[in-house]
């Protein structure tokens, strides 16, 4: 597993990568980031009990759908459509959310080049392969409030309550094993050593991240043969960063075999308000 290095230069110099490219800026590097290869063990998931949010820091669902595959091709069937099935989901199983909010999505296709382009740019869309959790707070709240557009003071409002963001993440298509996800226990992070926050920079805009450094004691976890009709649901962060986070990462499957569709996935972040 690719991890964030520990190297003593980040106590002084904090991680950034940017989203653009500087090519044509002198001198410019699109990240600082540095990274160090741990062998890592992955369990699987299905004979052992189901992780909980509030532990973990993730679990799965049985979620189905009514949208086909073409379907999800259209961000208001997304949005809507698929939103509300979400929404009606989280409510059932976590009945304490009183609001849920939608911040985004995205699709991710993986190329058939993605594993032997190292960190050779490919088109959007591919899996990350380096744990991390999407959000800091700051992070979080940047995100929330650019995504709302709501005028400042209604997102500031909103803002003052407690809340989760949340990722609900399927497969599409086709199951497959291929570069699935891996979950490490919240139990099993140091958060005061393995976390690095991490500036992501746009052309517009700045948010935040962690990245994950190696502990030998991380335990990580994968839902094998995971079905159509299950997601993973995890925290990212909360409004106050106290709540257990699930830092994740897809990874190179050695039970995939020549023959396995390659993998596609939707991923919806959301605001979940207490």
């Amino acid at each position: 597993m690719k991890y964030f290095s520990r190297d003593n230069k980040f106590d002084d110099e904090k991680p950034f990568i940017l989203s653009f490219p500087v090519d044509g800026i002198p001198g410019a590097v699109s990240t600082n980031h540095e990274f160090v290869h741990a062998p890592t063990r992955i369990q699987a998931l299905r004979a052992l009990p189901t992780p909980r949010l509030d532990t973990e820091g993730f679990t799965y669902l049985l979620l189905p759908t009514q949208l086909s595959y073409d379907d999800f091709a259209s961000d208001e069937n997304v949005c809507t459509t698929y939103f509300d099935e979400i929404t009606a989901a989280i409510r059932t199983s976590f009945p304490h959310y009183k609001e849920i909010v939608y911040v985004d999505h995205q699709i991710r296709r993986r190329s058939p080049l993605f594993q032997a382009a190292g960190d050779t740019q490919l088109e959007p869309g591919q899996p990350s392969d380096k744990p991390h959790v999407d959000f800091t707070p700051d992070g979080a709240a940047t995100k929330i409030r650019g995504s709302l557009g709501a005028t400042p003071g209604d997102a500031n409002e909103l803002l003052q309550r407690d809340y989760d963001v949340l990722n609900v993440w399927r497969l599409l298509c086709t199951a497959t094993p291929d570069w699935p996800l891996a979950f490490c226990d919240a139990r099993s992070v140091d958060e005061d050593e393995d976390p690095i926050k991490t500036d992501v920079v746009y052309e517009d805009a700045e948010g935040e991240m962690y990245m994950l450094r190696h502990n030998p004691g991380h335990r990580w976890y994968f839902l094998q043969d995971q079905t159509l009709d299950e997601v993973w649901l995890w925290r990212n962060t909360d409004a106050h960063g106290v709540r257990p986070k699930a830092f994740h990462t897809s990874f190179n499957n050695p039970l995939v075999n020549e023959n396995s569709p390659l993998r596609q996935s939707i991923e919806v972040r959301f605001a979940a308000f207490y």
